[in-house]
C-alpha cells in the first residue's frame, strides 16, 4: 500500500513538474513577446515625435510622392519605417495569446492612426502644391499679357 502511495506522489510530482515546466515555457513566451511589441511601442513613439516640415514635391498630374526631394524622401522613409511596423506586427505575432493580442491590437490602431494622420498631412500637401502651380500659371498668363500690351 504504501508503495503504490509513493507511486502515486512520484507520478504526481513528474505530472506537477511537466505542467509547471510548460506553463513556465507558455509564460516566457508571453513575457517575449511583451517585451518585442514593447520595443516595437517604442519604435512608434520615437517616429511620432518627429514632426515632418517642409513642402512635398508631386507630379503636376498625380498626388503621388516621389523620391525627388529631401522633404519627399524624409516622408517616404518615415512612411515606410511605420508600415515595417505593421508588417512585423501582422507576421510576427500571433492572437494566441489574449495579453499579446490586446496589446497587438492597441498597437495597430496606433499605427493606423499614424498612417492617417500620415495621409491627411499629403492630402494637405498636395492641394498646397496645386494652388502653388496655380498662382505660378496665373502669373505666367500675367506677365503674358502685360508683355503683349506694351
Amino acid at each position: 500500500m504504501s508503495s503504490s502511495i509513493k507511486r502515486f506522489q512520484a507520478a504526481f510530482k513528474i505530472y506537477s513538474f511537466i505542467k509547471h515546466h510548460i506553463e513556465k515555457r507558455k509564460t516566457l513566451k508571453i513575457i517575449s513577446y511583451l517585451s518585442k511589441l514593447r520595443s516595437m511601442q517604442n519604435q512608434l513613439l520615437l517616429l511620432k515625435s518627429i514632426n515632418l516640415k517642409g513642402n512635398l514635391t508631386f507630379e503636376s498630374n498625380n498626388n503621388q510622392v516621389l523620391p525627388i526631394s529631401v522633404d519627399n524622401k524624409a516622408f517616404l522613409i518615415y512612411k515606410e519605417s511605420i508600415l515595417k511596423i505593421l508588417n512585423k506586427l501582422k507576421n510576427d505575432f500571433s492572437d494566441e495569446y489574449y495579453l499579446v493580442r490586446e496589446r497587438k491590437f492597441s498597437i495597430i490602431n496606433t499605427v493606423n492612426i499614424m498612417l492617417s494622420e500620415l495621409d491627411n498631412f499629403r492630402v494637405l500637401q498636395y492641394k498646397n502644391f496645386i494652388k502653388n502651380i496655380e498662382k505660378k500659371h496665373r502669373q505666367v498668363d500675367d506677365d503674358f499679357v502685360i508683355i503683349n500690351r506694351i
